[in-house]
């Protein structure tokens, strides 16, 4: 499934779902993304650890991410989010969907 959100709103909507969906599973004393940065011109390149737990269960993930941005006159206009485990990652979520 391919989401596309756009402007101020758009970026405010895919932080709030993506809240929703990871907050729970992600203290905030555990966010840490273990981030590799590569830039060129008006991209960069992210690469990131996607790192989730159901502390009741302790059942939990730890898989590699990245991200894709561009810039123009310094601010983000694409940005895209890759998974390198997709059925990993949908797994933990089917797993650990609440009632």
């Amino acid at each position: 499934m391919r989401l596309e959100y756009r402007g101020h709103e758009g970026a405010f909507r895919h932080g709030q779902g993506f809240r929703a969906t990871w907050d729970r599973f992600q203290p905030s004393n555990a966010r840490v993304l273990e981030p590799r940065f590569v830039a060129q011109d008006d991209c960069v390149a992210v690469q990131w650890r996607h790192k989730a737990e159901n502390r009741e269960t302790g059942e939990g993930i730890d898989l590699p991410a990245a991200g894709v941005y561009r810039f123009v006159d310094g601010m983000v206009v694409d940005s895209r989010m890759f998974h390198f485990d997709i059925a990993a990652l949908l797994k933990f979520l089917n797993n650990n969907a609440s009632g």
